[in-house]
């Protein structure tokens, strides 16, 4: 199953509170611009290692639970009840780090 995740443009952006996790609430008005990364979702096979396979072709962002798109995959699993038997790849076009809002798409709900 393959997700794309828009970059976006922040128009305006109020930093509010900072939270218990460590982010901060945001309000924002923004407007999708048209790159996107692009997730690639498997379910591994019964004789495959369970938990989350995380691949990027960007080797300088983390595979581990560093990384916004695991966590957010865990913590999916999770909520809804069931062992992660997960592979993701992400393919990255939007530079990390550019402000356009590419993690956002991937990060964990508070």
């Amino acid at each position: 199953m393959e997700f794309l995740a828009p970059a976006k443009v922040n128009l305006s952006l109020r930093v509010l509170r900072k939270r218990e996790d460590g982010f901060h609430d945001l309000e924002s008005l923004m407007c999708p611009v048209s790159i996107f990364d692009t997730l690639d979702l498997a379910h591994l096979e019964d004789d495959e290692t369970g938990g989350v396979q995380f691949v990027c072709d960007d080797p300088s962002l983390p595979t581990d639970d560093n990384n916004l798109v695991v966590r957010a995959a865990k913590l999916f699993c999770d909520s809804c009840g069931f062992e992660p038997r997960l592979r993701i790849a992400l393919t990255k076009r939007i530079p990390h780090g550019a402000g356009l809002g590419a993690g956002a798409a991937m990060r964990p709900p508070p």
